[in-house]
């Protein structure tokens, strides 16, 4: 720091280094700091490069699921197509009021049966990536099966059904 006349304290400056995107050990030469040289405008062009086919593949998997999910919406089965699948599983099975349902409810022995079917059907709705709307107290598990996106029973429901009464002759049924 130097003394000036009027008694302030001047503090020397000193000039500031260039920034460049490559860093305090890689500067460019003093003949490359006033004009913008190629080695620059190629790392800074770079990663936006890097972003376009990022997008192209993003664009391309949100259109392909779009497209995929609206084929893998399972058509809704017919009352004749209902009356025959529901032949095929346990007499417990039950259609609501409205027939766009199926009910049962499962009693076993105690709470760790009740709650080794539920983990055995998790595995088997997750695989077939259909999920059953049911609720659990104590031994007792209360099911209801439908498809929302076909807003009502699907040949999923009936496969889902079947599973469900596998599982649970494994699991300590009672009722």
């Amino acid at each position: 720091a130097n003394l000036s006349v009027e008694g302030t304290i001047r503090v020397a400056r000193t000039p500031t280094p260039l920034r460049t995107p490559l860093g305090p050990a890689q500067r460019h030469p003093s003949s490359h700091r006033r004009r913008r040289c190629a080695c620059r405008a190629s790392q800074s062009l770079m990663p936006r490069l890097l972003y376009l086919p990022v997008l192209v593949f993003i664009l391309l998997i949100a259109t392909l699921s779009d497209a995929s999910m609206a084929a893998r919406v399972p058509t809704k089965l017919t009352a004749d197509q209902i009356s025959a699948a529901i032949a095929k599983l346990s007499p417990k099975w039950q259609l609501t009021a409205s027939n766009t349902q199926l009910q049962r409810s499962f009693r076993f022995n105690d709470f760790t049966g009740a709650f080794g079917f539920m983990s055995r059907v998790a595995l088997h709705a997750e695989k077939a990536d259909h999920h059953p709307n049911w609720s659990n107290v104590y031994n007792t598990v209360e099911v209801n099966l439908w498809t929302h996106d076909a807003g009502g029973l699907t040949q999923k429901d009936f496969d889902l059904a079947t599973k469900m009464d596998e599982a649970s002759s494994s699991a300590g049924l009672v009722e």
